[in-house]
Protein backbone atom coordinates (compact mmCIF):
# COMPACT_ATOMS: atom_id res chain seq x y z
CA UNK A 1 0.00 0.00 0.00
CA UNK A 2 1.41 3.38 -0.97
CA UNK A 3 1.12 6.06 1.71
CA UNK A 4 0.73 9.65 0.60
CA UNK A 5 3.91 11.68 0.89
CA UNK A 6 4.60 15.40 0.68
CA UNK A 7 7.94 14.71 -1.01
CA UNK A 8 9.23 12.60 -3.91
CA UNK A 9 10.10 9.55 -1.80
CA UNK A 10 7.58 6.67 -1.87
CA UNK A 11 6.03 5.51 1.41
CA UNK A 12 4.61 2.06 2.04
CA UNK A 13 2.24 1.20 4.89
CA UNK A 14 3.24 -2.25 6.15
CA UNK A 15 1.59 -2.76 9.54
CA UNK A 16 -1.20 -1.61 11.83
CA UNK A 17 -1.17 -2.17 15.58
CA UNK A 18 -4.01 -4.33 16.88
CA UNK A 19 -5.34 -1.52 19.09
CA UNK A 20 -5.51 0.77 16.04
CA UNK A 21 -3.21 3.39 17.53
CA UNK A 22 -0.29 3.20 15.10
CA UNK A 23 0.60 2.46 11.50
CA UNK A 24 4.08 1.47 10.30
CA UNK A 25 5.24 3.25 7.19
CA UNK A 26 8.49 2.59 5.31
CA UNK A 27 9.95 5.52 3.37
CA UNK A 28 12.38 4.61 0.62
CA UNK A 29 15.25 7.08 0.20
CA UNK A 30 17.55 5.77 -2.50
CA UNK A 31 19.55 2.93 -0.93
CA UNK A 32 18.36 3.71 2.61
CA UNK A 33 15.00 3.16 4.32
CA UNK A 34 13.28 4.92 7.20
CA UNK A 35 10.56 3.21 9.23
CA UNK A 36 8.05 5.66 10.69
CA UNK A 37 5.15 5.24 13.12
CA UNK A 38 1.99 7.17 12.34
CA UNK A 39 -0.27 7.71 15.37
CA UNK A 40 -3.95 7.46 14.60
CA UNK A 41 -4.90 10.21 17.04
CA UNK A 42 -6.78 7.76 19.30
CA UNK A 43 -6.34 7.93 23.07
CA UNK A 44 -5.14 11.53 23.07
CA UNK A 45 -2.05 10.76 21.02
CA UNK A 46 -0.49 13.39 18.82
CA UNK A 47 -1.07 12.80 15.12
CA UNK A 48 2.49 13.71 14.19
CA UNK A 49 4.51 10.78 12.73
CA UNK A 50 7.81 9.90 14.39
CA UNK A 51 10.89 8.07 13.15
CA UNK A 52 11.26 4.58 14.61
CA UNK A 53 14.51 3.61 12.88
CA UNK A 54 16.81 4.56 10.02
CA UNK A 55 18.55 1.76 8.13
CA UNK A 56 21.42 2.36 5.72
CA UNK A 57 20.21 -0.43 3.45
CA UNK A 58 17.13 -2.04 1.97
CA UNK A 59 14.46 -2.70 4.64
CA UNK A 60 10.73 -3.07 5.06
CA UNK A 61 7.68 -5.13 6.05
CA UNK A 62 7.63 -3.75 9.61
CA UNK A 63 4.91 -5.52 11.62
CA UNK A 64 3.61 -5.00 15.16
CA UNK A 65 3.51 -7.82 17.69
CA UNK A 66 -0.04 -8.55 18.90
CA UNK A 67 0.57 -6.69 22.18
CA UNK A 68 2.04 -3.71 20.31
CA UNK A 69 5.31 -3.77 22.27
CA UNK A 70 7.58 -5.34 19.65
CA UNK A 71 8.17 -5.02 15.95
CA UNK A 72 9.50 -7.42 13.34
CA UNK A 73 10.97 -6.30 10.03
CA UNK A 74 13.50 -7.37 7.44
CA UNK A 75 16.60 -5.56 6.30
CA UNK A 76 19.71 -6.13 4.22
CA UNK A 77 22.09 -4.48 6.70
CA UNK A 78 24.14 -7.70 7.02
CA UNK A 79 24.51 -7.98 3.26
CA UNK A 80 21.58 -10.41 2.99
CA UNK A 81 17.88 -9.95 3.68
CA UNK A 82 17.15 -11.20 7.20
CA UNK A 83 14.26 -10.88 9.66
CA UNK A 84 14.88 -9.02 12.92
CA UNK A 85 12.85 -8.09 16.00
CA UNK A 86 13.25 -5.14 18.35
CA UNK A 87 11.15 -3.16 20.85
CA UNK A 88 8.69 -0.67 19.41
CA UNK A 89 9.75 2.88 20.26
CA UNK A 90 6.45 3.73 21.95
CA UNK A 91 6.71 0.80 24.40
CA UNK A 92 8.55 1.05 27.72
CA UNK A 93 10.28 -1.31 30.15
CA UNK A 94 11.69 -3.46 27.35
CA UNK A 95 15.29 -4.51 26.85
CA UNK A 96 16.82 -2.39 24.09
CA UNK A 97 18.54 -3.92 21.09
CA UNK A 98 17.64 -6.05 18.10
CA UNK A 99 17.56 -9.79 17.55
CA UNK A 100 17.98 -11.71 14.32
CA UNK A 101 15.20 -14.26 13.85
CA UNK A 102 15.95 -15.78 10.43
CA UNK A 103 19.21 -17.64 9.88
CA UNK A 104 19.58 -18.20 6.14
CA UNK A 105 17.73 -15.21 4.76
CA UNK A 106 14.15 -14.03 5.20
CA UNK A 107 11.56 -11.34 4.46
CA UNK A 108 7.93 -10.43 5.16
CA UNK A 109 7.50 -11.37 8.84
CA UNK A 110 4.05 -12.13 10.27
CA UNK A 111 3.20 -12.62 13.97
CA UNK A 112 1.02 -15.42 15.25
CA UNK A 113 -2.01 -13.94 17.04
CA UNK A 114 -0.73 -14.94 20.50
CA UNK A 115 2.75 -13.52 19.82
CA UNK A 116 4.41 -16.90 20.33
CA UNK A 117 5.65 -17.36 16.75
CA UNK A 118 7.07 -15.35 13.89
CA UNK A 119 6.54 -16.52 10.32
CA UNK A 120 8.57 -15.33 7.34
CA UNK A 121 9.52 -16.20 3.76
CA UNK A 122 12.88 -17.78 2.95
CA UNK A 123 14.83 -17.09 -0.27
CA UNK A 124 13.65 -20.48 -1.59
CA UNK A 125 9.99 -19.49 -1.27
CA UNK A 126 9.44 -21.50 1.92
CA UNK A 127 7.27 -20.24 4.78
CA UNK A 128 9.33 -20.69 7.95
CA UNK A 129 8.47 -20.24 11.63
CA UNK A 130 10.38 -19.45 14.81
CA UNK A 131 9.06 -19.75 18.35
CA UNK A 132 9.57 -16.50 20.25
CA UNK A 133 9.33 -15.43 23.88
CA UNK A 134 8.97 -11.89 25.19
CA UNK A 135 8.32 -12.42 28.91
CA UNK A 136 9.87 -9.90 31.27
CA UNK A 137 10.65 -7.43 28.51
CA UNK A 138 13.26 -9.69 26.88
CA UNK A 139 13.15 -11.16 23.40
CA UNK A 140 14.26 -14.71 22.61
CA UNK A 141 13.71 -16.87 19.54
CA UNK A 142 14.37 -20.53 18.79
CA UNK A 143 16.00 -21.77 15.60
CA UNK A 144 13.46 -21.43 12.79
CA UNK A 145 12.02 -24.43 11.00
CA UNK A 146 10.46 -24.80 7.56
CA UNK A 147 6.69 -25.22 7.26
CA UNK A 148 5.86 -25.49 3.56
CA UNK A 149 6.93 -24.30 0.14
CA UNK A 150 4.87 -21.67 -1.61
CA UNK A 151 3.16 -22.59 -4.90
CA UNK A 152 5.35 -22.45 -8.00
CA UNK A 153 6.06 -18.89 -9.04
CA UNK A 154 5.46 -17.31 -5.62
CA UNK A 155 9.17 -17.47 -4.75
CA UNK A 156 9.55 -14.59 -7.21
CA UNK A 157 7.64 -12.49 -4.69
CA UNK A 158 10.64 -12.41 -2.35
CA UNK A 159 10.41 -8.66 -2.02
CA UNK A 160 9.87 -5.82 0.46
CA UNK A 161 6.31 -5.22 -0.69
CA UNK A 162 5.29 -8.90 -0.76
CA UNK A 163 1.97 -9.32 1.03
CA UNK A 164 1.25 -12.64 -0.65
CA UNK A 165 0.55 -14.73 2.44
CA UNK A 166 -0.87 -14.50 5.95
CA UNK A 167 -1.50 -16.84 8.88
CA UNK A 168 -4.67 -17.69 10.78
CA UNK A 169 -4.87 -16.71 14.43
CA UNK A 170 -3.77 -20.16 15.61
CA UNK A 171 -0.93 -20.38 13.06
CA UNK A 172 -2.27 -23.65 11.64
CA UNK A 173 -3.67 -22.35 8.35
CA UNK A 174 -2.27 -19.95 5.77
CA UNK A 175 -3.81 -17.83 3.07
CA UNK A 176 -1.50 -17.67 0.05
CA UNK A 177 -1.79 -15.63 -3.12
CA UNK A 178 -0.96 -18.14 -5.86
CA UNK A 179 -0.55 -17.61 -9.58
CA UNK A 180 -2.88 -19.64 -11.78
CA UNK A 181 -1.69 -22.07 -14.42
CA UNK A 182 0.08 -20.09 -17.10
CA UNK A 183 -0.24 -16.95 -14.96
CA UNK A 184 -2.92 -15.48 -17.20
CA UNK A 185 -6.08 -13.70 -16.14
CA UNK A 186 -8.32 -16.32 -17.80
CA UNK A 187 -6.70 -19.22 -15.95
CA UNK A 188 -6.76 -17.66 -12.46
CA UNK A 189 -10.12 -18.18 -10.70
CA UNK A 190 -11.49 -15.48 -8.43
CA UNK A 191 -12.60 -16.79 -5.04
CA UNK A 192 -14.74 -14.63 -2.76
CA UNK A 193 -14.64 -15.45 0.97
CA UNK A 194 -17.61 -14.23 3.01
CA UNK A 195 -17.80 -13.91 6.78
CA UNK A 196 -14.01 -14.02 6.89
CA UNK A 197 -13.90 -12.13 10.20
CA UNK A 198 -15.19 -15.25 11.97
CA UNK A 199 -12.03 -17.14 10.94
CA UNK A 200 -9.72 -14.64 12.65
CA UNK A 201 -10.59 -15.90 16.14
CA UNK A 202 -10.25 -19.61 15.33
Amino acid sequence: MLFRSDGPDPNYVTGWSRDGRFLFCTRVRGNTNDIWALPSGEGGLESKPFLVMHIDSYAGSAAFSPDGKWMAYHSEESGRKEVYARPFAAASSLKTGKWQVSREGGVSPRWRANGAELFYLSPEGIVSAATVRTAGGYFESDAPHDLFRLPAGRERGYDASDRGYDASADGQRFLVLAAGAGSTANSSPLTVVVNWQAWLNK
